[in-house]
């Protein structure tokens, strides 16, 4: 999405709002994460024009499916991000970093929320904080069943000594 923002610029309009909904399957998902199974993508705000100075506010919603990287199961969640940015046509000066550039008086929305939501969202997702996850041993899901599997960590140099007291027939 692309907002047109010379009508603000030139201060006919003071306030010019935007919404953008987009669904995530398969590849576009797969874009913000390896864990995203499928989701819907909200972006809604407006630009305001205080006396020359452009301000984005605004919040970003992806109510998606997500798999646990513990269990593997899948499940659903809401995240939602605030948004602000300040808007220049130029700039000249060292801070470059604290505004969004516009291009002939027009902001590319789909890359400003691609961006954010890129840094905001967590690296790996979990269905609850206190998941167990597989069993490393036999494969089974302990926040379901409780294997007896031995989970204690050893060297493996020693594997070699494990049968050594075993008694020979």
């Amino acid at each position: 999405m692309v907002l047109d923002l010379r009508e603000l610029i030139g201060e006919s309009v003071k306030v010019l709002p935007f919404a953008e909904e987009r669904s995530l399957a398969g590849e576009d998902a797969k874009e913000f994460s390896d864990d995203l199974l499928s989701g819907v993508l909200s972006a809604s705000g407006r630009v305001e024009n205080h006396a020359g100075c452009l301000t984005l506010e605004g919040e970003l919603a992806l109510d998606g499916e997500f798999r646990c990287a513990r269990c593997c199961r899948s499940f659903r969640r809401v995240f939602r991000f605030p948004m602000s940015y300040r808007l220049a046509e130029t700039l000249a000066g060292e801070d470059t970093e604290e505004f969004l550039l516009l291009e002939d008086g027009c902001l590319d929305l789909s890359e400003v929320v691609r961006c954010q939501l890129l840094l905001e969202l967590p690296s790996r997702f979990l269905c609850r904080e206190d998941c167990l996850g597989l069993c490393p041993v036999c494969g089974c899901d302990r926040n379901v069943t409780q294997c007896s599997c031995d989970l204690r960590e050893r060297d493996p140099r020693w594997n070699v000594l494990q049968n050594f007291f075993d008694e020979e027939d």
